[in-house]
């Protein structure tokens, strides 16, 4: 998987990016380094392209700044200790927001992206802890997604379907929440955002929230009425078939349970076979 750099403003652009990254590796202590394998934000330390895509992701979203990138991974670093226990967030800690049946996370496309798909008109507010909860499920989720594809710039796609969305669904908090949490611990993960036939009462929302939205990442969503330019940018193979695709609609906590069982499943392998090189167990992690 590659990642680059691309043509973000940023106060270092007179600098080589790749001699700014070496920098950062550098500068990036032991300890900082290790606090980040032990919370899953470097998920495989062994492989030193992902631990560098980890790196460049931060940087890139901090403007090629080392002194900020710094501040910001430890930062990260202690928002995960905290929000992510290790191996991902159990699907017990968010079944009220699993059980409205409103997300859905597709598999990787030809380019390596995987899509989070947002059924608007089945969300209704809970608790803010639980909102936030269960956006950081599924962002770590489509996050793991993009960090195992063999191609690709490790960024997401995503379409909110608000078809049908009303009054009661529209959550100002949820969606600041999708944006914020997004922003702050999953920078540079998102190629395109799709707003899929927005009700008018989904135009103010948005004007509320917008101004709060990076104006980088604001320039990623695209509201669109008919679904041909989301199928002009994502692959059919990957878009459930109500959308115009000729894949599976697959739950986001089915994806999750997916990604671990590959895992399991080749763990057993191991157990019962000692002679397989242990880094086999990256399969599918």
């Amino acid at each position: 998987m590659t990642l680059g750099f691309g043509s973000k403003g940023h106060e270092h652009e007179h600098e080589d990016p790749n001699l700014v990254l070496a920098q950062l590796n550098e500068q990036l202590s032991p300890k900082l380094k290790q606090a980040l394998i032990n919370t899953d934000a470097i998920s495989r330390p062994e492989d030193e392209a992902h631990v560098q895509s980890v790196l460049k992701r931060f940087l890139v979203a901090d403007k090629f700044d080392v002194e900020r990138t710094l501040l910001r991974l430890e930062k990260h670093a202690a928002w995960r200790q905290q929000n992510v226990p290790k191996g991902g967030i159990p699907e017990t800690s968010v079944l009220d927001q699993i059980n409205q049946h409103k997300v859905l996370l597709q598999p990787k496309g030809p380019d390596g992206r995987p899509l989070l798909i947002i059924r608007v008109a089945r969300h209704f507010a809970t608790t803010t802890t639980g909102c936030e909860t269960f956006v950081t499920f599924c962002l770590e989720a489509a996050s793991r997604l993009c960090d195992t594809a063999p191609v690709g710039d490790g960024k997401l796609l995503a379409l909110f379907d608000l078809q049908g969305a009303k009054w009661a669904n529209m959550d100002r908090h949820a969606l600041s929440s999708c944006f914020s949490i997004l922003e702050r611990e999953f920078p540079e993960r998102i190629h395109k955002i799709f707003m899929y036939d927005a009700p008018t009462i989904f135009d103010l929302l948005w004007k509320i929230v917008s101004p709060f939205v990076d104006p980088h990442t604001r320039k990623k969503v695209a509201f669109i009425q008919g679904l041909e330019p989301f199928l002009n940018v994502v692959d059919k193979s990957i878009v459930p078939e109500v959308y115009g695709g000729v894949c599976e609609e697959v739950a986001v906590e089915v994806a999750v349970r997916r990604m671990h069982g590959s895992r399991e499943e080749v763990e057993k392998v191991i157990i019962e076979d000692k002679d397989i090189p242990a880094a086999v167990l990256e399969v599918g992690a």
